[in-house]
C-alpha cells in the first residue's frame, strides 16, 4: 500500500496481490514477526522460465515488508533465510521480476540487472538475478 500508485488502482489491484491456497501449495512462504505482529513476508518456489538458462533458480515471487517496519532490516533478514533455503535445495541462484519502485532496493542488495523479457505473457522490464554461493 505504500506504493506511488492511484488510490483507485490500489484498491483495484491489491485483491491480485493476496495469495490464495493453490500459492500455499506452491510456495514456500516465511513470516516475519515483531511484537506478535506480521511484520513481513517472503514467498519463493523454483524457476525455469525468468533467470538465466540452464541453472536451478528460485524465483522469488514475493517480499513485502509493512511500511511501518520498512528501513528495519527486515527485508535483508528474509532474503537471508530465502538464499539459505534456496541453497540448501540445490539452486544456483535466485531470480526476481520488481516492480519499477522497488528496483533500487534490490539493487543495494547485490541482485543485478537482467535484460528486459520480451517473451509474450512474461514481459517484465525489471528482472534482477543473484547467484548463490556454491557450497
Amino acid at each position: 500500500m505504500a506504493w506511488p500508485l492511484a488510490a483507485r488502482v490500489k484498491r483495484l489491484s491489491l485483491p491480485l496481490l493476496k495469495y490464495d491456497l493453490i500459492d500455499m501449495k506452491t510456495l514456500q512462504m516465511l513470516v516475519f514477526e515483531r511484537d506478535g505482529e506480521v511484520a513481513g513476508i517472503a514467498a519463493w518456489g523454483e524457476d525455469t522460465d525468468n533467470g538465466p538458462s540452464a541453472v536451478r533458480q528460485a524465483l522469488l515471487h514475493g517480499l513485502y515488508v509493512h511500511p511501518d517496519m520498512q528501513g528495519r532490516g527486515i527485508g535483508r533478514a528474509l532474503q537471508r533465510a530465502v538464499c539459505a533455503s534456496a541453497q540448501h535445495d540445490g539452486m544456483q541462484g535466485i531470480v526476481l521480476r520488481a516492480e519499477r519502485v522497488s528496483a533500487g532496493y534490490f539493487e543495494t542488495c547485490g541482485y543485478r540487472a537482467l535484460p528486459p523479457s520480451s517473451e509474450p505473457g512474461n514481459a517484465y522490464p525489471y528482472r534482477y538475478w543473484k547467484p548463490l554461493e556454491a557450497g
